[in-house]
């Protein structure tokens, strides 16, 4: 519809149809939760298989979208200039662009999970529960800011949202077990 509508490149096209078939977890979590109180499929555990699909759902959007972003950014030579050294015979092919994208993914998921995952020793602290948890709280608020600009360095862009996804859930596994 949107390059009958607006004429847009297929590819902007398919980008939008990703991002508008991305799961909302505002919406799918508390209907999930009001079924799961209710006790509808949890012998099951369909409540749980819910949310964990709606998030590898949209993990799968979000990468999709950010693929066709970049080839039709690519496509047009965006941000390619004179000046800058890089002509449009540089360009990378469309492989090679997938190529890119999906090593981004796959360091950003890796280093989502070796950061969260390095984060056990905060287990091992002998302190109040209180301040470790504002320990917590103050390393994961840095690292989560420090990731978009490590990804920014490293030119790895779309690494970040992966990462910082899988870093926060690398963490809940870690200090689960400090309980």
């Amino acid at each position: 519809m949107a390059k009958l509508i607006f004429d847009m490149p297929w590819l902007l096209c398919i980008a939008l149809g990703f991002c508008l078939a991305a799961v909302s977890p505002a919406v799918l979590v508390p209907s999930v939760m009001i079924l799961h109180r209710a006790n509808y499929g949890t012998k099951k555990g369909i409540p749980t298989c819910l949310i964990a699909a709606s998030s590898f759902d949209d993990i799968i959007a979000i990468t999709v979208f950010g693929i066709m972003v970049t080839l039709a950014f690519e496509n047009v030579n965006a941000g390619k200039s004179n000046l800058s050294g890089i002509t449009p015979e540089d360009t990378p092919t469309i492989g090679e662009t997938i190529a890119r994208n999906l090593l981004e993914i796959f360091s950003g998921l890796l280093y989502g999970f070796l950061l969260g995952f390095a984060m056990v020793f905060l287990n091992y602290i002998k302190m109040d529960d209180k301040t470790k948890v504002w320990i917590k709280a103050g390393i994961m608020m840095s690292l989560a800011i420090f990731s978009p600009i490590l990804a920014h360095i490293t030119e790895f862009p779309e690494a970040k949202y992966i990462g910082i996804i899988f870093f926060g859930y690398a963490c809940n596994i870690t200090w689960m077990t400090n309980r």
